[in-house]
Formats: structure tokens, C-alpha cells, sequence
């Protein structure tokens, strides 16, 4: 075993020292690239291990960086010190075990703080951590929230707390890593390291090389990379920027080969920002083109732009942040196995999108295991009932009910594929990745209907607003990633379009019609013209998702922006919102309509009694209950209340309903032979999740 002075070079001394002193509780080690930092504290953790009947964590943001990281430079220190044959280590799941005492290292990664907060041992306390990367974290509460959960109590004599944080200075002076630890103000128990590559004696011939090389391309950025010195003020984004004045003529523009375009949607008070711009790499310089600026510019007006100057058809860079420039994907209905649910909410939903500037697409909930009989059944239902635009997409979700023949399943989601297309839509196939590899040859798809696949993958449930690209399902043929179904907190899926498939219907801004009646499409783009001072009592208006408080100061809740409402009265800037009886400001609310009606007819009211179902007010009027829920904008159709007006417009699409009661022994096959009907349409008609479920004296509809 060699002298650990041998390991541990003399500018780290002092950090070797501060790590057996038991009133450190904190060691931090910042630095330039190549200092040789983290070679340190593997090398010190490494003794502490041997030393002392301690476990130690090594923690990154996220756990898939772990093992060529923390991992290794721990096994890299161990070999160094010629002591690999003391330990034991382990990948599955990451760890390294000292053998003769028995304590160990183990690995986590940040995204799932709750694996970090069990950390529990019968014979060794966890006393020693190390957190790499520091400036991965966004702020110093996610950090102190992972300390005070190993801080457990009191340990034995002879041992201490010790926590160990490395990184290399973000750029930005006012990053909450450099605010907290450049300063020399630092409390008793925290000891603060700087070393750059001058500091390490290891440091190859090549690495200076590059490091001098990069001084004299740029000394600023030698500072920050090299020194690790934190240099922007984070106001000016380029630091070597110099602007030449001159026109450019037409003819320069009709020979550039380098144009990019890149757009900021903006939100709310933000402006949009779209440039035009020809980088030149041999002159290392910019053309500033063309630009669009202003405030309160919407999408149709951006993409009329675009279309008049002819850049509907380059690539645009853009920004995915601000929720008008979002698409949507709404679930029509589907089959389970056979049995059809409608969603009785997917024409509002849609109307909601598409009035919002969101670009509207559909599911089908695809549960056909392998059979095209059903996948037949299931198309022929609710193809014609789509009400987004010619070649939006149509998605399959494949996510439960396969059979045991793998090429059946990939047989029934081709069919059905091929109807989407055959339809004029543009078919996906949405699913997640193990899932799929079990049940299905994705390749086929993927050969058959390029990029068509749309992925969900993600980490854990917890609130995730922007995607983690750690967790990307490597698969060939992905253009939708959905990276969570937590975007915000009581749940919204989130995904991201790789490809630009969810132009598809709306490119140009000019949505093509299907050949079915789509009310929902038509009001939503009429709708999308209404100003707050054009809401009108009879409105259906949703609350806006950036509305945070009712006219009375009280917080709106999530759920209530997710449902549409009848405008009851109009007093001033303020509208009352029906079922939930509440004054919103009207600038927070956003039309789904235009206040007209496509029906004839008398509007009849019923006020709801105790006892009352959607179903039986339905049959009262001679209609059935999923019309009641699209003309009331109910999100939930069994969820009504006492005094709850509802109301219904004669002459839309109602059917005079039968009631059946059922009775002991009857499933719904048998009351569907005895009727003469099918499954499928009680099922619909009377909102039946599921289809073996039905109890005695229950009235059915038919």
C-alpha cells in the first residue's frame, strides 16, 4: 500500500486535514476543469471508508450518470491506492463494500429524493455523502433537503458527519452555487476549496496544451472553463459581440447557404421574436435578415406572417415553454376488449385546444390485444366521429389488454393504422417502451409508418415541467416523447415534439376540414376571436390556465380550469360561471364558442332533485345522457348535485331512450341478446367503465 501523500497532492492538503476534523461538517470542492477535485475526494472517502464504521452515498441529479462518474472514480481512487482487493463492488445495484469491516458505498441519483430519505442500516450509519455536479442542482433547498435526511442523530464516539460537494462554477455569477460559496463569509463547520489544472501534478502534456490553446482563443472563457472562474453577469449573452452597420441587398440574401430561423412564442406580456439570420463560418460573422416583434401576436397572425413571406416551409427553432404554441391530444373514446367507452368531454376538449391556438389532435384507447375483428369495431365507431382536422393525427394507444401472439398484436395495431391513413389522418401508435418490446414488433410499425411512434417514459410521478432527456426511451421511429404525466401538480401529461409532427392538420395555419360535421373545430377557431369584452351570458368559456384567483381573492383550483362552463351573468369585466357558481375576471377566461347555436328548438330546463341521474333527466326529454353532458359541459357525467340546472336543446342528435331494469343473474350480453341490441351500445349509453360490472335493480338505457 503506497503513502497517501503519494495519492493526495500538497494543494490539497488542507482538504485531506479538513476531512478528519470532526467539526468540518462540510467540505466544498470548486473548481476549473482537469483540478483534479473529484480524484480528491474519491481518494479521501476512500481512507474514511477503511477508517471508520461508516457507509457513505454518492448522490447526482440523476441516477444514469452515476456509474461513469461517482462509480468509477471511487474504483478509480481504490486501484490508485493498491487496496482493490479489500472491497467488493457491485453494479447491479451500484455499491462498493470494504470486506473486512463490512460498511459500504452505495449510489442515488436526486430525481427520486424518497431512496435517499430511506437510507437505513442495522450495523452502519450513513455518515458520509458526495454530492458531484452541485451546480446540476437548481437550488440550494433540493440540496439541504438531501443532507437534513441523512442528518439522523447522534453517532457514536470517534465518528463524525462528514459531506463532500464538488463542481465546476456555472458561468453566471448570480447561480445560487456561486452567490453561496465565492463568498468569504462562511460558517465554522463549512470549508471551501478552489483548484484549478496548475494545482494538479497529474495533468497530461495534451490537457495544458488545450488549455493554453483556449487562452489564446478566448481569455474569458479560459477563466470560467480552465480556472473556474464565474465571469457572466447573465445580461449579456455574447461577449464578443460587434455590430457592423450596412444594408443587405437581395442578392447577398439569394446566395447565403447558412440561414437559421429561430422564434420566442413569448406568453402573456412577452413579446414574440422570430429572426432570420445567415451565419458565415469562414468570416465568423452574422446577417441579421428579417425579424418579427411585438407583443400580443398571435399564432394565426404569426403563421399568416411566416406564409407571406414564404418561411412556412424552413425549419424554425422555437422555444416550447409558453402554453398557446402547445398541442393537445384528446382521447375520443376506445375499446376494452371489445366493450366501447365514448369520451363524452373530446368535443369540448378539442373546441378548448383549438380556441386556445393549440394545435388539436385524437386518440382511440386501443385495447384489441390481437384481434382485427375488434380493432374493425373500433374503428368503424369512431373514425367517422373525429372532429380534428384532415391529417391531424389519429394515435393508437396500445397499452393494456395484448395477447400472447406478438405478431397478432402487431397485425391488429397495423390495421388499424392503415384506416387511420386510409381515413386521412396520419396514424401513431403510442405506447411505452418495455411494454411494447414484450408485446410487440415495433419494427414492422416503424417500416411500414416512419416516425410514427409516440413514447412515454419518465422517472417518477413527481412534477415534472420540463422534459429530462436522461430518461429518453432509445428507440428508432419516436416523434412524440411524453416525459411525464405530472406536468403540473394533480396531474396533466407532458410531452415534446421531436419531428413536428403535431403540425400535421394545420400546417400554414389552414386547417383542412374532415368530411364529418366538427362543431368542436369550428366553434374553437371562431372562439379563438373573441376578446374578454365580446363574453357574452350563454357563452361555454373555460378558466385560463395562467388564471390563479376567483374575483373574491380566493386561489382557483387545478381541477376547475380543467372543465368548461356556461357564462350566467356579465357585470362589468366579471362573468358567473355555472355549476360553479363563481365570479372570474372576464380577461381570465377564454371562449369556446361564440354564443350561437347549430340547433333548433326550445331550451328546457330541470333543476336536479335529490335521487336524479344524468340518465333519468335524459329520458325525460326523450335523449340520452352523453347529449346532456356535451350541451352542459359536464366533465364528469355522474357527478351532479342537488339544485344543479340542467338544460337541453331539442332536436340535437336526441334519440328517445328505453329503460331496462336489471335483474339478479343478468350480465350485459344476455340484456343485449334479450333486447336487441349489443354490448357496445349499452355501454355507451349508460357510461359503463366496465362491462362486467352491473348490479341488480341498476336501470339501464337502451
Amino acid at each position: 500500500m503506497a503513502k497517501l501523500s503519494e495519492f493526495i497532492p500538497k494543494a490539497f492538503a488542507s482538504t485531506w486535514r479538513a476531512a478528519l476534523n470532526s467539526n468540518v461538517l462540510n467540505i466544498v470542492e470548486k473548481g476549473g476543469r482537469g483540478s483534479g477535485k473529484s480524484s480528491d475526494i474519491a481518494h479521501i472517502i476512500t481512507q474514511l471508508l477503511m477508517r471508520y464504521a461508516v457507509n457513505a452515498v454518492g448522490i447526482r441529479y440523476v441516477d444514469n450518470t452515476l456509474e461513469q462518474s461517482i462509480y468509477e472514480q471511487m474504483k478509480w481512487a481504490i486501484e490508485e491506492q493498491g487496496v482493490t482487493h479489500l472491497f467488493k463492488f457491485n453494479k447491479s445495484p451500484l455499491r462498493i463494500t470494504y470486506i473486512p469491516r463490512g460498511n459500504y458505498m452505495i449510489f442515488r441519483g436526486a430525481q427520486n429524493p424518497e431512496r435517499i430519505k430511506s437510507l437505513k442500516d442495522s450495523k452502519f450509519p450513513f455518515a458520509i455523502g458526495w454530492i458531484e455536479e452541485l451546480a446540476e442542482f437548481k437550488s440550494e433547498d433540493e440540496v439541504t433537503t438531501i443532507t437534513n435526511s441523512l442528518l439522523r442523530g447522534e453517532l457514536d464516539d470517534g465518528l463524525f458527519y462528514k459531506f463532500f460537494y464538488s463542481y465546476n462554477p456555472p458561468k453566471r455569477k448570480q447561480s445560487w452555487v456561486n452567490k453561496k460559496y465565492e463568498s468569504s463569509f462562511q460558517p465554522a463547520n463549512t470549508f471551501v476549496h478552489h483548484s484549478t489544472y496548475h494545482d494538479n501534478p497529474f495533468i497530461s502534456k495534451e490537457f495544458i496544451e488545450e488549455a493554453e490553446a483556449t487562452k489564446a482563443r478566448s481569455e474569458r472563457r479560459y477563466d470560467w472553463e480552465y480556472l473556474g472562474k464565474a465571469i457572466g453577469s447573465g445580461v449579456v449573452p455574447f461577449d464578443n459581440l460587434q455590430v457592423v452597420p450596412g444594408s443587405i441587398t437581395d442578392d447577398m440574401v439569394a446566395n447565403f447557404d447558412n440561414i437559421r430561423n429561430a422564434v420566442d412564442f413569448g406568453y402573456a406580456t412577452d413579446p414574440l421574436a422570430h429572426v432570420r439570420w445567415q451565419y458565415d463560418k469562414k468570416k465568423n460573422g452574422i446577417y441579421a435578415i428579417d425579424e418579427l416583434y411585438g407583443q400580443k401576436i398571435s399564432n394565426r397572425e404569426y403563421g399568416k406572417w411566416l406564409h407571406k413571406k414564404n418561411y412556412s416551409s424552413d425549419t424554425i427553432f422555437a422555444d416550447s415553454a409558453e402554453p398557446k404554441s402547445k398541442f393537445t391530444i384528446a382521447q375520443i373514446g376506445g375499446t376494452y376488449g371489445g366493450s366501447f367507452v365514448d369520451q363524452a368531454t373530446y368535443s369540448t376538449q378539442v373546441a378548448s385546444a383549438i380556441a386556445q391556438g393549440k394545435r388539436a389532435h385524437t386518440y382511440i384507447w386501443y385495447q384489441v390485444g390481437g384481434s382485427q375483428a375488434i380493432a374493425k369495431a373500433a374503428l368503424d365507431r369512431y373514425l367517422p366521429k373525429i372532429q380534428t382536422p384532415k391529417n391531424s393525427i389519429v394515435a393508437l394507444d396500445y397499452e393494456s389488454g395484448a395477447s400472447g401472439d406478438k405478431q397478432a398484436n402487431t397485425d391488429a395495431i397495423l390495421y388499424g393504422m392503415r384506416r387511420v391513413k386510409a381515413a386521412g389522418y396520419t396514424p401513431m401508435y403510442y405506447s411505452y417502451k418495455p411494454y411494447t418490446l414484450a408485446n410487440v414488433n415495433y419494427k414492422q410499425i416503424i417500416k411500414e409508418f416512419p416516425n410514427s411512434l409516440w413514447i412515454a417514459e419518465y422517472p417518477n410521478y413527481e412534477v415534472t415541467p420540463v422534459p429530462n432527456y436522461s430518461f429518453f426511451p432509445s428507440m428508432d421511429g419516436i416523434s412524440v416523447f411524453q416525459f411525464t404525466s405530472t406536468y403540473v401538480a394533480g396531474g396533466l401529461d407532458g410531452n415534446v415534439d421531436l419531428t413536428g409532427i403535431t403540425d400535421k392538420g394545420y400546417e400554414g395555419g389552414n386547417a383542412t376540414k374532415p368530411d364529418t360535421d366538427t362543431p368542436a373545430t369550428d366553434d374553437g377557431k371562431d372562439a379563438n376571436e373573441v376578446t374578454p369584452s365580446e363574453i357574452q351570458e350563454g357563452m361555454a368559456v373555460t378558466i385560463k390556465f395562467s388564471a390563479t384567483n376567483y374575483s373574491t381573492g380566493q386561489a382557483i383550483p387545478k381541477w376547475v380550469k380543467e372543465n368548461s362552463y356556461k357564462v350566467l351573468q356579465k357585470s362589468g369585466n366579471k362573468v358567473l360561471l355555472d355549476n360553479i357558481m363563481s365570479w372570474v375576471a372576464a380577461s381570465d377566461v377564454q371562449a369556446l364558442d361564440t354564443g350561437g347555436s347549430n340547433s333548433t328548438g326550445n331550451t328546457q330546463t330541470h333543476i336536479v332533485q335529490s335521487g336524479d341521474t344524468l340518465s333519468a333527466v335524459a329520458s325525460k326529454w326523450g335523449t340520452n345522457w352523453q347529449e346532456l353532458a356535451r350541451q352542459n359541459s359536464l366533465s364528469n357525467p355522474n357527478m351532479i348535485y342537488t339544485g344543479q340546472v340542467i338544460r337541453f336543446t331539442g332536436g340535437q342528435s336526441g334519440t328517445k331512450s328505453r329503460t331496462y331494469t336489471v335483474r339478479s343473474g343478468d350480465n350485459l350480453s344476455s340484456i343485449a341478446s334479450r333486447l336487441g341490441t349489443t354490448v357496445q351500445s349499452l355501454v355507451s349509453m349508460n357510461g359503463i367503465s366496465n362491462p362486467n360490472l352491473i348490479y341488480a335493480g341498476q336501470t339501464l338505457n337502451y
